[in-house]
């Protein structure tokens, strides 16, 4: 009876880790979007009304998801260099402090040629984070599969 209970508990970690990494996977492809957005927006909002980064981070808390917005204040508002997303990889997280370390500190148009360039290669990582969604979701997938093994094996 101990040993059903302490397998069916083992099998419920196992699934659950396995929703975690798929769960992970998914918030950095919304991270992206959200970054790819704040590109567009703040080149727009550079353009017309010359308003700052922190403003335009600020009016928009609502559309963006919680994981960008903890990001933008940790690496742009704060400007914590030693903070490290748990989400994003290393490349990822080394090119999202490049950009913000970037922004704010030119003039118009170097700023908007900035944005460009970095909404491009956000929008390259989206891509390839997209076209790659499925092994991304084999973290459910094989979490649920690896738990039904060992539950069958150690039954």
């Amino acid at each position: 009876m101990i040993k059903i209970i302490v397998l069916i508990f083992v099998c419920s970690l196992i699934t659950i880790l396995g929703f975690i990494i798929s769960n992970q996977y998914k918030k950095r492809i919304i991270i992206f979007k959200d970054l790819s957005k704040f590109c567009s927006i703040c080149e727009n909002k550079i353009k017309l009304n010359k308003i700052s980064i922190k403003e335009i981070i600020d009016e928009n808390k609502e559309i963006f998801s919680k994981e960008f917005i903890d990001i933008a204040y940790n690496y742009y508002i704060l400007g914590n260099e030693e903070y490290n997303s748990n989400i994003l990889n290393f490349e990822e997280e080394k090119m999202v402090k490049d950009f913000f370390s970037s922004i704010g500190k030119m003039d118009l148009d170097t700023e908007i040629n900035n944005m460009c360039t970095y909404k491009k290669n956000m929008e390259c990582k989206l891509k390839y984070l997209l076209d790659n969604k499925a092994s991304g979701q084999l973290g459910a997938k094989f979490g649920i599969l690896l738990s039904l093994i060992v539950f069958i094996v150690f039954i």
